[in-house]
């Protein structure tokens, strides 16, 4: 496989509000340096920048207008093949890629092209207010981070429509984490043409899979925020089964019932050291999910079959897959453990095929190499 010069352009979300995207763009940066390609990583940290005055009336405005935060002079110096954006908000502006003349590819890693607050999601269900027609909607309700002055500026630059999208119309090829999500930007005017579905990946750490789980407990894993819906999981969870939950958030204190264990944020490796151990891995969210959870790949790689809420895109992405057992609202949970645990060890077998398939850092590089390859030579 040829070597390719690879620029990947980054705005870094603050650590007050914990990203995947972050952990996903290092994670990436370095799987190619690791495949022999040539990778600058052009990243503004919001960590680092949101101490200077006037941060926030600059973010604001680069929002709003794409002018500032331009990586132009580092991209020339660089003379890549390909530059890849993974996020610009809010940290670096949209203007220079009018002007850039090389091939571009764009991951859509959230829906924050169409909606304010990256989820199409509001008040316990799936909101698509915006991209139906209404783009003040999101002004009205206050849908980023609570405010309406910190909402404005995604308003106005989303009050384009999906097609006004800076990035998405300059791209010449679209990365989309999962199928459904493609389905859902065409469905507001982008051309799928040029998308290509191409999942992340996590490393392979597991010597073997366990036929069987050591400990006879499930395991959630993410934020303890509304979308996630690991407060309703508990209210619903059956008496006596245990559930240890990972994770910090502002639903933490709504998470009390029989067997259930809080046991905060945890290093990333000393999770993956536990996972194998877990008869499943419950997937509780309840907003649409724009691609499958770093720890849900995770437990596929450990042979660890999954339990997810039906309604999300990243839930029938599994179900197609064969990886996880689907319950909905209109049932209890407890069937759906029951058929994981029937399922024994060729069910952990299945969960990590799926991994094999799907998500190996190998399959994801030649995937991503040949898309890039496209455009290149286009």
């Amino acid at each position: 496989m040829a070597r390719v010069r690879i620029a990947l352009v980054h705005s870094f979300y603050s650590s007050r509000w914990p990203s995947g995207e972050n952990v996903v763009v290092e994670s990436q940066a370095q799987a190619l340096r690791d495949a022999g390609h040539e990778v600058l990583l052009l990243g503004r940290h919001t960590d680092d920048l949101q101490v200077q005055p006037g941060y926030g009336a600059r973010a604001a405005t680069r929002v709003m207008t794409g002018r500032g935060g331009d990586p132009t002079r580092y991209l020339q110096a660089f003379a890549p093949d390909v530059v890849h954006v993974h996020n610009l908000f809010p940290n670096i502006g949209t203007q220079w890629l009018e002007q850039w003349p090389g091939p571009v590819v764009a991951t859509v890693h959230n829906f924050r092209s169409m909606c304010a607050n990256g989820l199409l999601f509001r008040d316990g269900q799936v909101c698509t207010e915006c991209p139906d027609g209404d783009p003040w909607a999101a002004l009205r309700h206050s849908c980023y981070r609570g405010s309406r002055l910190a909402t404005l500026p995604l308003a106005v630059k989303n009050s384009r429509g999906i097609v006004g999208d800076a990035v998405l119309s300059r791209a010449d090829r679209i990365v989309v984490l999962l199928a459904g999500v493609a389905s859902i930007l065409e469905r507001y005017g982008l051309d799928l043409t040029r998308t290509r579905v191409i999942p992340h990946f996590v490393s392979d750490v597991t010597p073997a899979v366990a036929p069987t789980p050591t400990t006879q407990a499930w395991v959630v894993v993410g934020r303890l925020t509304p979308e996630k819906g690991v407060a309703s999981l508990v209210s619903e969870w059956p008496p006596g089964v245990r559930l240890d939950v990972v994770g910090e958030g502002s639903e933490a204190t709504k998470l009390t019932a029989d067997g259930v264990q809080l046991l905060g944020n945890m290093d990333r490796d000393e999770l993956r050291r536990r996972l194998p151990s877990y008869t499943g891995l419950i997937l509780p969210s309840v907003c649409l999910e724009s691609a499958l959870p770093q720890t849900a790949m995770e437990a596929l790689e450990a042979g660890v079959p999954i339990v997810a809420r039906s309604g999300s895109l990243a839930a029938m992405d599994l179900k197609d897959t064969g990886a996880a057992v689907l319950w909905d609202d209109h049932g209890p949970i407890a069937p759906m453990l029951d058929r994981v645990r029937h399922g024994g060890a060729s069910m952990r077998a299945r969960a990590r095929a799926v991994y094999e398939t799907n998500y190996m850092p190998a399959a994801w590089i030649e995937s991503l190499i040949s898309c890039y390859h496209e455009v290149i030579t286009s």
